[in-house]
């Protein structure tokens, strides 16, 4: 035994250290097995994450393109509403003003709040007091007064107008009184080959009680026409930027124009590629936009400058007016009718024809023959309308989805990773629906009825399908120009307190001449490019041309249904829409496109206002408004804080029509901040141009926010209190979120 224990030997230990190494060779590669994955799934989620960040942004880039566009649509329409707005002072307001009696001399028994006085009289101005009760409401009782508020005559043969003798009463009685001499005013060039009209009628009517008599019509149609055909212009024009901006802003599903009018799909672009990861960027193998205003009937009119777009719907009115005819039977007698507008002077009520008494200058003919081919139009852009309402069912959004095969360490082949995100603007408001209800699939907004309209105060509208032949027999309170100051307002500028207010300062204003207006029947291009309807001049014109202002500064009613920028043009269009309008021309009927800034401007200097021409904004119009603030029966001043309450002038703030949303200061909730509604703590500085011209508080216009493919496809509620159901008319196309 002792021998054979001798011969066993036992291997040494450092023949055994091979083993420890073949473990640690074999943990090794299953721990950098693990390393590996860790590595290849953390690399994955990042530029999972990133592509999705990435894919936001950009779709956020663009729906706040969209949003911009909108914004600048929305003022526009703006514009359209305060256009109307002055058509309708000058009609019911500037254009009844003569009928205020003279000293005790009532025609219409507490028909008018107001009540001219004497010179050096009873209060020692040149202007009005409130003689009569001019609370906001009119009378009702009377079936003769009630009718004359609910459908004024326009007449304009009254002092203060300078063309006018102080003894004239042809807008003041109906008939029966003495018809004194015209004074002949100076010749300003005119623009339509009627450059001395104003001259030639008072010439030709001074000849004789009858020829005045017979002229006395053709004059009232020739400024109420002047001003209704200024309008038709101007809303046209405005309507044809509308409807470029809205069909481009709908070009395709894949791309659109933004407010700077560059493609959109390039700033999408390189919005993701500048977010991307390296290894993202470098390997985008599919990149999509979805531009939903574009989609389906909501894209209707692509491109068109005439055509109104898809997902907008015009508001097309036929209103109507009526003038002071006067004419003479037998030669002896002056009698009165009241016409309508959109019916010219006529032989049966002019002996001769008002075309056979101009002494052979045609001049007063060729005016009247010019404005009536204006005053009616029945097709676009022309065609009188309140500009327009976007369709609920439309939404606006943009979608961008990408696909990416980034090269990842340790990967065992290729890996496609994709994401799509929606994000669409909120918040702002390009105008009210004519009707309460927008039901499914219906291309305008329903709701004719008093209760059933968002302002029961304008004309009726043309009903959709059948604009061509949009016309109105007869005029009524459903037919005649008017509108609502607030919601729910029941006399709009029937209002007797409106008239008493401004009827004074016209009166007061001084010697006004026709003049004032001359050539704002003219399309821009046909004046040099120039385009300004409100009166100008120096002195009387000056103080109209401030009441005219005062006119249009935004309202209750405004504030809630619109968003209106402040300072639109060093906001919007400086540096911004001027480019837009370089690369995207617009021609129009009127035979070619002057961009029409906010009413007060002027292209060529404006030395009435004493601000710079081109500039003024909404923020100026409050700003004058707010100079003629004053007591009831101060001369050339307006009650704003105890008559006409509706105006939001106030101090001459802008901040009031800051109404759009804005988010609490925590961004964590979709909340208002009412803190900062309708205020605004820091202006903006001269040259700091921020969107609302404010820097801390209230905004107005559109504002963006993501949302998801589930929100876009299921059912929605959009059109109003009883209407229906609904999935919107332009989802996501159904390879877009596969």
């Amino acid at each position: 035994m002792s021998r054979f224990f001798r011969g066993f030997k036992s291997r040494p230990a450092s023949r055994q250290g091979g083993q420890i190494a073949i473990f640690i060779a074999l943990i090794f590669q299953v721990l950098f097995l693990f390393f590996a994955m860790v590595v290849n799934v953390g690399l994955l989620v990042h530029h999972k994450i990133n592509l999705q960040n990435s894919v936001d942004l950009a779709a956020y880039y663009g729906a706040m393109k969209q949003a911009e566009v909108m914004n600048a649509i929305a003022h526009t329409n703006y514009q359209i509403r305060q256009s109307y707005k002055l058509l309708t002072w000058r009609y019911r307001v500037l254009g009844t003003a003569g009928v205020i009696p003279d000293q005790g001399a009532v025609r219409l028994p507490g028909g008018h709040p107001a009540k001219k006085v004497k010179p050096g009289v009873d209060t020692g101005t040149n202007g009005a007091v409130i003689a009569y009760s001019d609370e906001d409401g009119y009378p009702t009782s009377d079936p003769k007064l009630k009718d004359y508020y609910e459908r004024p005559s326009f007449c304009v043969a009254f002092k203060p107008f300078k063309e006018v003798p102080p003894n004239e009463n042809l807008c003041r009685e109906p008939s029966g009184q003495t018809i004194a001499g015209l004074k002949v005013p100076p010749v300003i060039a005119g623009f339509i080959g009627a450059a001395s009209t104003a001259q030639q009628v008072t010439i030709m009517a001074n000849r004789s009680k009858d020829e005045r008599c017979k002229f006395a019509g053709p004059f009232n149609y020739a400024l109420l026409g002047k001003f209704i055909v200024a309008f038709n212009i101007d809303q046209g024009d405005r309507k044809s930027l509308i409807y470029k901006m809205g069909n481009n802003l709908g070009q395709s599903t894949t791309d659109f124009v933004d407010i700077e009018g560059e493609k959109a799909s390039e700033g999408l672009r390189k919005t993701l590629d500048n977010n991307l990861t390296a290894a993202n960027k470098a390997a985008v193998k599919d990149f999509k936009i979805f531009n939903s205003l574009a989609s389906g009937p909501c894209g209707e009119g692509k491109g068109s400058t005439q055509g109104v777009p898809g997902w907008l719907a015009e508001v097309a009115i036929y209103p109507r007016s009526s003038y002071k005819m006067c004419w003479s039977d037998s030669g002896s007698n002056s009698q009165f009718d009241f016409v309508n507008i959109d019916t010219m002077p006529s032989e049966s009520k002019s002996p001769g024809g008002v075309q056979d008494t101009s002494n052979g200058s045609g001049e007063l003919p060729g005016l009247i023959q010019y404005l009536h081919n204006f005053i009616a139009p029945n097709s676009e852009p022309m065609r009188p309308s309140l500009g327009v309402e976007k369709n609920p069912w439309c939404m606006a959004y943009v979608g961008v989805r990408a696909e990416t095969e980034p090269d990842i360490p340790f990967s065992l082949g290729s890996i496609r990773l994709k994401a799509y995100a929606f994000a669409k603007p909120f918040g702002g408001r390009i105008g009210p629906w004519y009707g309460k209800n927008w039901q499914p699939g219906i291309k305008e907004s329903t709701g004719s009825g008093e209760d059933q309209r968002t302002d029961p105060r304008t004309p009726n509208r043309c009903p959709f399908g059948d604009l061509g032949q949009c016309t109105v027999q007869g005029q009524d309170e459903s037919t005649t120009l008017n509108y609502s100051r607030f919601p729910g307002d029941p006399v709009g500028l029937r209002s007797r307190a409106i008239h008493g207010q401004y009827t004074k300062s016209i009166f007061d204003s001084g010697e006004i001449t026709f003049n004032g207006w001359s050539g704002i029947e003219v399309p821009a291009n046909g004046r040099g490019g120039e385009w300004d309807i409100l009166s100008y001049g120096g002195g009387p014109e000056k103080k109209i041309r401030n009441l005219e202002i005062a006119a249009v500064v935004p309202d209750i009613f405004d504030m809630t249904y619109y968003s209106i920028e402040p300072d639109f043009y060093n906001d919007y269009f400086v540096g911004r829409l001027d480019k837009y309008l370089k690369n995207n021309p617009i021609s129009t009927g009127t035979g070619g496109y002057v961009y029409h800034h906010d009413i007060g401007s002027r292209l060529s200097g404006d030395a009435v206002s004493g601000r710079p021409s081109i500039s003024f904004s909404v923020k100026d119009q409050l700003a004058t408004a707010a100079q003629l603030a004053g007591s009831s029966n101060n001369s050339y001043s307006i009650d704003w804080s105890g008559k006409l309450k509706y105006a939001l002038v106030g101090d001459g703030n802008f901040a009031e029509v800051l109404t759009g949303w804005i988010s609490k200061k925590d961004l964590s909730t979709y909340d208002m901040d009412t803190e900062r509604f309708g205020k605004c703590t820091v202006v903006a500085g001269a040259n700091a141009h921020v969107p609302s011209n404010c820097e801390k508080g209230g905004r107005t216009g559109y504002s963006v926010k993501l949302i998801s493919s589930d929100y876009l496809m299921s059912t929605h509620k959009l059109g109003g209190n009883g209407s229906a159901s609904a999935k919107i008319l332009n989802p996501p196309l159904d390879d877009f979120i596969k």
